[in-house]
């Protein structure tokens, strides 16, 4: 937020140059009215195609700002805060070095957190935002693994009975996004083709949706009953990192909390043929990043199917 900031506080023409100009440097907030006009202005420039997640660095900072984003720019999906202790926070800001960082203006900006950050924070939670705590204490390489494993973790609780869903391509689980939303989404993969290593799926996201999918398999099915009534197959946390390829390919790496590793690479398109040929074409171009296992003509491991062959089915318990 603070570089945005700057490039408005230089642009010529801005209306909002004098206020940013007199108030950050002495630490100040800058009006909700000129945050907000800021990032719609930065939101409104992107591209129609652009999908990705934008991390706002320092917003918001008051109730006021955060009220007048939903309003007027958009929904965030979740607030991230980060923790640290004073005496860590004083000791980066005399490493950093900056015009805007004498002690005066550090207390000011401690005492705007205290006094108008938290409650923003606390607004947002009794609005039913999840807030993510993430502890920052660390510096380097050890701080941003932190950090990262944080927003790029999630927890699956697979869902089945006596084996009839997966026997029959079904596969229902319960995740939560624990950065995100910090809450259970219901989802359903139903294959429509293919084995484990190339496959087709429709994703269901809705609980009717599931509900209808899988009642004709499993008839006893209770829609209001927690889990649909199903019983717990199995329960594990991933981290996992994304990359995009080309515009269009990613390339997805999954390492579980039990010890496993896979990844895969997918493609959204309408044609099925033509997208496991264009994925082919891919990992045959960069085949050297593209292992095929430890040994010549070794199959990979699914995390459920990893999971079921280590600890069987059900809530784990180590062996």
């Amino acid at each position: 937020m603070s570089s945005l900031l700057d490039e408005e506080k230089d642009k010529g023409d801005s209306p909002w140059a004098e206020e940013i100009k007199s108030k950050k440097p002495k630490g100040v907030l800058v009006s909700s009215e000129c945050s907000t006009s800021v990032l719609r202005s930065f939101f409104k420039e992107l591209s129609p195609s652009d999908n990705k997640v934008y991390l706002l660095d320092g917003f918001p900072r008051q109730i006021q700002q955060a009220r007048d984003f939903d309003e007027k720019v958009g929904t965030g999906k979740a607030i991230i805060s980060l923790t640290c202790s004073p005496e860590i926070m004083a000791e980066r800001r005399l490493k950093r070095a900056r015009s805007d960082d004498d002690p005066a203006i550090a207390k000011s900006r401690e005492r705007s957190h205290i006094e108008e950050t938290l409650p923003a924070i606390l607004d947002q939670e009794k609005q039913g935002r999840h807030v993510h705590e993430v502890a920052s204490d660390k510096d380097g390489d050890e701080g941003w693994e932190v950090f990262k494993t944080a927003l790029l973790r999630f927890t699956d609780t697979y869902l089945d009975h006596r084996d009839i869903l997966s026997s029959n391509g079904i596969w229902v689980r319960r995740r939560q996004r624990d950065a995100l939303d910090g809450r259970d989404v219901m989802e359903a993969k139903v294959r429509i083709n293919g084995d484990y290593s190339r496959s087709t799926f429709d994703e269901i996201t809705d609980r009717q949706g599931i509900y209808e999918v899988i009642r004709p398999h499993v008839p006893h099915l209770e829609p209001s009953a927690s889990n649909l009534g199903l019983d717990i197959l199995a329960h594990f946390t991933t981290v996992r990192w994304s990359f995009l390829a080309n515009d269009k390919f990613t390339i997805v790496l999954d390492e579980s909390d039990f010890g496993h590793s896979i990844g895969e690479v997918e493609l959204m398109a309408e044609d099925e043929a033509e997208a496991h040929l264009q994925i082919d074409g891919f990992m045959r171009k960069y085949s050297s990043f593209f292992g095929r296992g430890k040994g010549d003509g070794e199959k990979p491991e699914g995390k459920l199917s990893a999971y079921l062959r280590r600890y069987g089915a059900g809530l784990r318990k180590e062996k």
